[in-house]
């Protein structure tokens, strides 16, 4: 069976750290990006000079904010023949920090838009063909927001990714049988650029209380999606796996 991995969000520190790890275990690697295209396009540059494989990594632009980009890019996978055995979500907006009663709908609708139904869009054309092939593996990123207690004043944020969640569960008890498995994983605070909008202050807080004293890196978390992602992860399905280093238990 040719391994294909589709990976939303592959322009992202963590999205570029994956595609490293996981580079020679798969035919074609479809590196989605929105904006970011440099960072990319240099890795592969990178990749193809160190081990000498051309053409595994595939660069897709698009916005998934947008059913027309998303029906785009579903349908050059199905084109061209590659659709994905391998699917990962990383897309995400930056986290707004602000009290409820301030908080505006429109905000919260275009996290949703992005990261709920981008990833229902793709996965309702992705899934049908995994299930089809009796083989699939799914990952979603939530958040350790997910357990225990929120952070405060981060509603949009976590409301999302407890959506995100619901998913996740739902598409794991419907493909279970079907030779797909579906998990997510919820890392703590990840020294990305992601965060890099966050005050300074509650960055350092968050690194002070940390029982590691540290954030984590895109490395402590992209070697656990490597290995759901792999046949060490056939048993795991509907897991909310936590990645945070002793802070959420």
């Amino acid at each position: 069976m040719k391994k294909v991995l589709f990976l939303c969000g592959g322009s992202s520190d963590l999205g570029r750290t994956l595609i490293r790890r996981v580079y020679g275990e798969y035919d074609v690697i479809l590196a989605h990006y929105c904006r970011h295209e440099e960072g990319l396009a240099r890795l592969k540059e990178e990749l193809e000079e160190e081990q000498g494989i051309r053409d595994r990594l595939v660069l897709l632009q698009g916005d998934l904010s947008s059913r027309e980009d998303i029906a785009r890019l579903t349908e050059t996978c199905r084109q061209q023949e590659m659709m994905p055995t391998h699917f990962v979500y990383f897309p995400a907006r930056q986290v707004k920090i602000e009290k409820f009663h301030k908080m505006k709908w429109e905000d919260m609708e275009a996290d949703l838009s992005l990261q709920l139904r981008g990833a229902v869009l793709m996965l309702q054309q992705f899934l049908p063909a995994m299930a089809k092939g009796r083989y699939g593996k799914v990952v979603l990123t939530l958040s350790s927001c997910t357990a225990g207690t929120p952070p405060r004043y981060w509603t949009a944020y976590t409301t999302v990714k407890y959506a995100m969640l619901g998913l996740m569960k739902s598409l794991a008890a419907e493909y279970a049988d079907k030779g797909v498995r579906v998990n997510g994983i919820s890392p703590s605070m990840i020294d990305t650029e992601f965060v890099a909008g966050l005050p300074h202050l509650i960055l350092e807080q968050n690194q002070a209380e940390h029982p590691l004293k540290r954030l984590a890196r895109p490395e402590d978390v992209a070697g656990v999606i490597q290995m759901l992602l792999s046949e060490q992860g056939d048993y795991i399905s509907g897991e909310n796996i936590l990645i945070s280093g002793g802070s959420v238990m």
